[in-house]
C-alpha cells in the first residue's frame, strides 16, 4: 500500500492533504490492527447490499477501475476512438463537454457514453447495463497540465449531459464520502458526529 501510495502521490494529495508524506508501512499496519475484522465485514457487506439494491431498483453510473482488469481494458481500447464522428455514428456514442475555472485551475471535461455495446463480453454479469461511460479530465493549474481519463458502467439513457449530471453527482468523491461516513457512523455508534 505504502509503494502505491508514493507511486501515486498526486492523485491523493487531490483528496487528503499528506502533509508528512505518505505514511509508512509500520503505520499502515498499526491502523489496520485497530480495525475491528467482524464490524470492518459487517460495514462492508451492508454497504455492497445497499449498492445491488441500487443496482436491482434504479439507474446506476458506476466507476470500472483495475480490480476488473479485463472488462476495463476492453472498454479502454474501445474508448481509443471515441473522438472520432464517424465511429461517435457507429457506436450510438453521445459527448458533452464542460469547463470549469477557480481556485487557480481550469478544468474541461469531455463526457462520451455509447448505447451500442453489444461487442462487450461482460455485459451479460452487469444487471440492466444499457451504456459505458468514458470521462477525459484535462486540467490546468499554475502551469502545470494534467489528463486523467475514466470510464464508466450505466444504466441511464445514452444522454452525456445526464451522464455527465451522475458522474459529478455520484463520482468518486460522493461515493468515497458516503462509505466513510457509513463505517464513521458505524465505528462511533455511541458518537454524534457529523458527516461533511
Amino acid at each position: 500500500m505504502q509503494i502505491f501510495a508514493e507511486d501515486h502521490i498526486e492523485w491523493f494529495k487531490k483528496y487528503i492533504p499528506l502533509t508528512n508524506g505518505v505514511p509508512s508501512h509500520d503505520t499502515i499496519e498499526r491502523v489496520f490492527k485497530q480495525i475491528n475484522s467482524k464490524i470492518f465485514m459487517k460495514c462492508f457487506m451492508e454497504w455492497t447490499q445497499l449498492i445491488a439494491n441500487i443496482i436491482n431498483k434504479g439507474d446506476y453510473v458506476l466507476a470500472l477501475k483495475g480490480n476488473h482488469p479485463l472488462l476495463h481494458k476492453e472498454i479502454e481500447e474501445f474508448s481509443k476512438e471515441a473522438e472520432d464522428k464517424k465511429y461517435q455514428k457507429k457506436y450510438g456514442i453521445n459527448t458533452y463537454q464542460n469547463y470549469d475555472k477557480g481556485h487557480g485551475r481550469i478544468e474541461r471535461r469531455t463526457y462520451y457514453i455509447a448505447s451500442n455495446i453489444c461487442w462487450l463480453d461482460a455485459r451479460k454479469e452487469w444487471k440492466k447495463l444499457t451504456s459505458i461511460g468514458m470521462v477525459k479530465y484535462y486540467s490546468e493549474q499554475n502551469g502545470k497540465k494534467t489528463c486523467e481519463t475514466r470510464y464508466y458502467l450505466c444504466n441511464i439513457e445514452p444522454d452525456a449531459t445526464k451522464f455527465a449530471n451522475a458522474e459529478k453527482t455520484l463520482g468518486h468523491r460522493k461515493y468515497a464520502l458516503v462509505l466513510r461516513c457509513y463505517i464513521q457512523r458505524r465505528f462511533n455508534k455511541s458518537k454524534k458526529r457529523q458527516c461533511t
